[in-house]
């Protein structure tokens, strides 16, 4: 193959996935600025963890209710049009969270939609993106997409020293907004080239849907734990920080090491399942156990304020447990091919319920016992959630046997 057919090639690869990534990034700004803002949310706001924890949980909660219907939504209106209108919806939700004063319930009522929103964007990028690309792309594309939440939540984090303790968290929203609106006319400007990516991709010979149903219904479950783990490392990690004896500017710059490092492990496991027929299923598990163990660390330094310790707690911890949806996705899309919307729209009723539940749960322990109660239940979450993608591994691969 010479450089003029190379050209063409590499560009019907990579602008799937950077399209699929704009969207990504748009609509995960809201959640990822809710946990980085968490200490001057509950400074301005004046509410303790258990209501940071009700947020994150509320958010999630509007993405669970909109996930049944969301394949069916992508299948009716187009994936393309719903990444559009998701993009702009959420600048102008996070616009209404940077423009609304106290009470603090403004949040409970604003979140949810923004929830509801992402619960639709992601089953339409993953359809998107199965459209467009071959299924040995696959992984690579959703290692991209998936990177797309550390991506945001390492701005947050950099916003925290850098705008939030400045001129204060509701221009961090603000800012988060224009990005989010910015993103929406990009998919916009780009709408002709979209459909004309995802028709070349559709002429290529699909799969009749596949997959196990009890496996699928068992990886619901695993990733409704590992996100409930997920989610409240994430949600946390700065509040708890703090309280273990961190500057708030420092906790912030820790957690954007840790998402850092968790958009590194996403795009290099993507890269990898694409060079590999294996099962990924168990090394998404593996991901998790070393995950429970960083938030085992976690517990240790936060019952003994070991700055240390917590530091490279937080590191393993968001690094490992935060690691691994990238992979998790692609080996979901992989086995359903011709289903993804569906199977990927199932697979995140559990991981929102997760994520709903999971910061709940942290906050209601940790203002009733103690963060380092918190962080022991949350290690044990890991562990649960990489023994039942074990035996969900087991039995799809039965099942294809």
């Amino acid at each position: 193959m010479n450089s003029r057919t190379e050209a063409p090639a590499h560009r019907a690869v990579v602008g799937p996935i950077a399209t699929g990534a704009l969207a990504a990034f748009a609509v995960s700004l809201a959640v990822a600025f809710v946990g980085t803002l968490g200490v001057q949310l509950e400074r301005s706001l004046r509410f303790d963890p258990s209501f940071l924890g009700l947020l994150v949980c509320v958010y999630y909660a509007g993405w669970v209710l909109v996930s049944p219907a969301a394949g069916f939504l992508v299948h009716y209106l187009g994936e393309i049009r719903l990444m559009r209108v998701c993009a702009l919806s959420t600048g102008l939700l996070m616009a209404a969270i940077a423009a609304l004063g106290r009470p603090a319930w403004h949040l409970v009522v604003l979140l949810p939609a923004c929830g509801a929103v992402a619960g639709i964007a992601q089953p339409s990028i993953n359809a998107y993106l199965a459209s467009c690309l071959p299924p040995r792309r696959m992984g690579m594309a959703l290692g991209v997409k998936q990177s797309v939440p550390p991506v945001a939540t390492l701005l947050g984090g950099l916003a925290v020293p850098v705008v939030a303790l400045t001129v204060g968290w509701r221009w961090v929203f603000l800012l988060g907004a224009c990005l989010a609106i910015a993103m929406a006319l990009i998919l916009w400007s780009r709408r002709l080239e979209l459909q004309a990516e995802a028709s070349a991709g559709a002429v290529r010979e699909r799969a009749t849907p596949s997959g196990s149903g009890p496996a699928l219904a068992l990886l619901t479950i695993g990733s409704g734990l590992a996100n409930a783990s997920a989610s409240a490392l994430v949600a946390f990690t700065v509040v708890s920080a703090v309280s273990a004896g961190l500057r708030p500017a420092v906790a912030g710059l820790l957690i954007a090491a840790g998402s850092l490092l968790a958009l590194s492990a996403r795009l290099a496991l993507g890269a990898a399942a694409d060079r590999s027929d294996a099962d990924q299923f168990p090394r998404v598990a593996a991901l998790l156990a070393a995950g429970a163990v960083g938030c085992a660390l976690l517990a240790l330094a936060a019952g003994h304020q070991l700055v240390v310790l917590f530091t490279c707690g937080a590191i393993v911890a968001l690094g490992a447990g935060w690691g691994w949806s990238g992979l998790f996705y692609t080996a979901v899309v992989t086995t359903h091919r011709g289903g993804e919307a569906r199977a990927t729209s199932i697979v995140q009723i559990g991981g929102g319920a997760g994520t709903a539940l999971g910061p709940l749960a942290f906050g209601l322990l940790s203002a009733d016992a103690s963060y380092a109660v918190a962080w022991l239940g949350t290690s044990i979450v890991g562990l649960a959630a990489a023994a039942v993608m074990l035996v969900g591994a087991r039995m799809a691969g039965a099942v294809a046997s």
